[in-house]
């Protein structure tokens, strides 16, 4: 299983279904919780999670106790309307476009950014 930390297409599914599945089961949140809002694509996580919500009323009843975000909220509404493949290429543009503020600040830790382009 692809980890939360992974900053890749992987990772980002990961991350979807690793909180999903967190708050299907009431868990206390932790520090690998919280990780999968903070890899510079928390906005399409959290898209990821309200979809999948919409398809699993029991889902969508736990969410209020782990998540303060609605598919109304500017920052979430208008990913809420991509399809998944669409969602997954917008959150590596978003994690690329955060990659490349930071190799700009600090050249000396610069890392490559992900290949745009078709993935799975």
């Amino acid at each position: 299983m692809t980890s939360v930390y992974e900053s890749s297409d992987d990772g980002f599914r990961a991350r979807i279904a690793f909180a999903a599945a967190y708050i299907l089961a009431c868990r206390r949140t932790t520090r690998h919780f919280d990780t999968c809002f903070e890899m510079d694509d928390g906005h399409e996580v959290m898209a990821g999670i309200l979809q999948r919500a919409a398809k699993n009323p029991k889902l969508a009843a736990a969410l209020p106790r782990y998540l303060s975000g609605q598919p109304t909220d500017p920052e979430i509404a208008p990913l809420m309307a991509l399809t998944r493949a669409q969602l997954v290429a917008h959150a590596r543009a978003t994690r690329n476009k955060a990659q490349a503020l930071f190799n700009a600040k600090y050249p000396e830790a610069a890392r490559p950014l992900e290949p745009e382009g078709v993935h799975t």
